[in-house]
């Protein structure tokens, strides 16, 4: 009974933390528009571009800002529930449900462990051994990846949305697309994990 009601708790969790990633995606999709034209010298997204792109362009940035934080909380959220259905079908985890959340906290560890996380938690409701992988893992590898290097890239280079130099530009879109497809990756992976869930306690012999 217990999991059966996190069963529909975790429905209900991918659910809203795929609408707030597909909040994320969009936003990236109307930054990039106007990223895109400035690589190219159309536009600029500083004081002497068109007031009507800059603004289009602020807006998109805040809004970026504004759902990723909605998706990070909510994200969070699913993690915790999805690991601890584990827990309740009676699967042995590496990761408890608070620190498979806490991981991501943690600095300079939350470079590795939260890939570790998200992997035993694919692999585990799925029912695949860790050491054997899935079809996740490029999927996982693919989400963490662009995850890294779109915050690597976004710290090293501040970028501020000034028009600057062609590389500051291509650089700025650089950062944008990797945090669309890393976005991506991330539902993908949730609505996978919440079907493997559902499917393997429907098959009873798993979930016992």
């Amino acid at each position: 009974m217990a999991l059966a009601k996190g069963l529909d708790s975790l429905a209900r969790r991918t659910k809203s933390a795929s609408y707030a990633t597909y909040a994320v995606m969009v936003c990236a999709v109307l930054m990039a528009g106007p990223e895109l034209l400035q690589v190219f010298g159309i536009v600029r997204l500083d004081r002497e571009g068109s007031a009507f792109v800059v603004l289009v362009y602020s807006l998109a940035s805040l809004a970026f800002v504004f759902s990723l934080l909605i998706s990070i909380a909510l994200v969070c959220r699913w993690i915790y529930q999805a690991h601890a259905n584990l827990r309740a079908a009676g699967i042995e985890t590496e990761f408890t449900p608070g620190w498979a959340v806490g991981w991501f906290f943690v600095p300079i560890a939350n470079l590795v462990m939260p890939f570790k996380v998200m992997r035993e938690l694919w692999n585990c409701s799925h029912m695949i051994a860790i050491q054997y992988g899935g079809e996740g893992d490029g999927e996982i590898k693919t989400w963490w990846g662009c995850y890294l290097a779109s915050g690597f890239l976004g710290w090293a280079s501040q970028p501020s949305g000034n028009s600057g130099s062609s590389f500051d530009n291509l650089l700025t879109l650089s950062i944008t697309l990797l945090a669309f497809t890393s976005a991506w990756y991330l539902q993908k992976i949730m609505r996978e994990v919440s079907e493997g869930q559902r499917n393997q306690m429907n098959a009873s012999a798993i979930f016992s």
